[in-house]
């Protein structure tokens, strides 16, 4: 009876010896030593400044990568659906939306932790380690207060957009127009060159040839998203105001031209409107709430008027 019990116990630690590791989603990553995340791309969530990737979410992610010692690979998007969908995929290790992503979550999904409006989320599909060390992560953050800190520094209003300041353009344009042309128009875009050069310059005055290439590949890519119906200018001049304050907003700005009789695909239509987009009684109503719709007309006429000046200069030159 010895014999048999002891032969037993022999056999079952062979067999659990012998059985396959089970898959580890943290392990995989460190393994991979990167981390692939889609975000959705937003105002001071995610977004290109003059430096380059800058936000609440992006330093929070950044961070985690840190955290784990791995590279970070980010993929933005710009709406929820794109962003959820991604996560079905098997290349997305984790998602960072927007709570009306996370209040939309599939059986496919499981969440992360949820702070200022955004929340992380995970597949279902995989086990849970890597989901773990995120929130482990967070709680360190939270023990030194460190969101809270940046919820202040990110979260707050910014300074008002100033004016297009036209006679400060002129002397950074004064014998470069040929060059900016060669280097705005080697896009693949339905773009007019000098609206993609007056972006560069209202986002960083064209300090940074890096920099200023990665921001308009980004917005070429958000002017994919806007309906391809749409004429070439009135399309473009929606991608800017969609760069400045988030696709969603401008799909509640176009909803709400709609519902007031206006064209929805006409941009002076959906600028007009843009303003109510911090009126309370009609923020209050739309899917996505507030948002500084007039901050929005003045970055995009800013860029109107750089892009007529260039045009001008072209001209001359």
């Amino acid at each position: 009876m010895l014999r048999s019990v002891t032969g037993l116990l022999l056999v079952l630690t062979v067999a659990a010896c012998s059985e396959p590791e089970l898959p580890n989603h943290l392990r995989s990553v460190k393994e991979a030593g990167k981390l692939t995340a889609g975000i959705e791309y937003a105002p001071s969530r995610y977004e290109y400044g003059p430096q380059g990737p800058r936000g609440f979410d992006y330093t929070l992610i950044a961070g985690f990568a840190d955290y784990l010692g791995v590279e970070l690979a980010l993929i933005p998007y710009y709406d929820d659906h794109s962003l959820n969908a991604a996560l079905a995929g098997s290349d997305i290790d984790l998602i960072v939306s927007s709570d009306a992503g996370s209040q939309a979550l599939s059986a496919d999904m499981v969440s992360g932790p949820a702070y200022a409006g955004t929340a992380w989320a995970f597949s279902a599909r995989l086990d849970d380690s890597l989901r773990s060390a995120v929130f482990d992560y967070f709680a360190t953050l939270r023990q030194q207060r460190v969101v809270a800190k940046m919820q202040n520094e990110w979260l707050t209003p910014a300074t008002p957009l100033q004016e297009a300041d036209i006679p400060a353009f002129i002397l950074a344009a004064a014998g470069k127009i040929t060059a900016l042309k060669e280097q705005f128009s080697a896009y693949d875009s339905d773009a007019n060159w000098t609206l993609l050069a007056a972006f560069a310059w209202q986002l960083n005055q064209w300090e940074d040839a890096g920099e200023t290439a990665g921001a308009v590949e980004q917005l070429l890519i958000l002017h994919e998203k806007i309906p391809s119906r749409i004429p070439a200018a009135e399309r473009m001049m929606m991608t800017l105001a969609a760069w400045r304050t988030g696709l969603t907003h401008l799909e509640d700005c176009r909803e709400l031209t709609s519902r007031q009789g206006g064209n929805n695909d006409r941009w002076l239509d959906v600028k007009q409107r843009y303003p109510l987009l911090a009126v309370k009684d009609v923020y209050r109503h739309l899917d996505y709430g507030y948002a500084d719709g007039a901050d929005t007309v003045r970055f995009t006429e800013n860029i109107q008027q750089y892009a007529t000046t260039l045009e001008t200069l072209s001209e001359k030159d």
